[in-house]
């Protein structure tokens, strides 16, 4: 990808572009991390190829 900060990349993408993803290409989910608990987003494969194609 190219990005040093993959996570905020994806991020500033998926909202970039919110509007083409649909319930079933994403989802926040709670994960339990070292820090405590987490919202994470997740995306589908579809979402993912999406996701790839805005980079």
């Amino acid at each position: 990808m190219g990005y040093t900060n993959k996570g905020k990349a994806l991020s500033t993408i998926y909202k970039r572009h919110a509007d083409e993803f649909t319930d079933t290409m994403t989802a926040l989910i709670e994960l339990d991390t070292a820090g405590g608990k987490q919202q994470v987003r997740i995306f589908s494969l579809r979402g993912c190829h999406l996701c790839h194609c805005r980079m």
